[in-house]
């Protein structure tokens, strides 16, 4: 077997670094350009992708995570303090207030499934580098999606107009009580997945480090 059929045999997480490998396996620096495995070129390359996309990373979390909060306390207030609470007004002061009330609410709602969604999938797309064949994490992150776009699809239906959802409408503390339940399920995975950290086959950050500056010195 040739030199650089042994030595890409070495996975990228191996105890020994990378450099080293490929500085003695590799006897000079032209073969050691041409034989560099391209898939570790790519991995750095999302490296420093990532890197690159830090601020963005920080503001998307914090934007999922504050929306989350807003949308399930929001839900939460109205389904167990505001409501039980609006009962005991007057029916027209009742139909009234819950008019309003859903005028303003509907927005957020929108705004928020939006925000959601668009940060949701950024946040899915930066983590997948770090759970390469990490079946379970893509399983949990799948579950927790279809959840997600339940909980929208409920929210939604209850603060439209469409005809068709009125019967929803018609028993909004039911559908109230379910988009809180889907979401502490939600939540719990997202704890779960959060506790449990990262189990695939991913490049360590550090040995990506140090194999930046391996290539860097190549190419000078």
């Amino acid at each position: 077997m040739g030199d650089r059929e042994e030595s890409a045999t070495f996975p990228a997480q191996e105890g020994e670094l990378l450099h080293d490998i490929w500085l003695d396996k590799m006897p000079s620096q032209e073969k050691k350009r041409q034989d560099w495995p391209p898939s570790h070129e790519f991995q750095l390359e999302s490296h420093r992708a990532m890197d690159n996309l830090f601020p963005l990373d920080v503001l998307s979390r914090i934007l999922h995570v504050t929306v989350a909060i807003v949308l399930v306390g929001g839900t939460v207030f109205m389904r167990f303090i505001l409501m039980p609470a609006a009962k005991e007004l007057p029916e027209a002061e009742h139909d009234q207030l819950r008019q309003r009330l859903l005028a303003r609410w509907k927005r957020v709602v929108h705004s928020g499934i939006t925000i959601l969604l668009v940060s949701g999938v950024f946040n899915y797309i930066q983590q997948r580098p770090n759970h390469a064949g990490d079946t379970p994490y893509h399983a949990l992150m799948g579950t927790k999606m279809l959840l997600a776009l339940v909980v929208f699809f409920i929210a939604s239906a209850l603060v439209g107009r469409s005809a068709a959802f009125e019967k929803m409408r018609q028993n909004r503390a039911k559908w109230l009580g379910l988009i809180v339940l889907l979401s502490a399920l939600i939540v719990g995975i997202s704890g779960f997945v959060k506790v449990r950290g990262a189990k695939g086959k991913s490049v360590e950050h550090s040995q990506v480090q140090q194999v930046e500056k391996y290539l860097t010195a190549m190419r000078n």
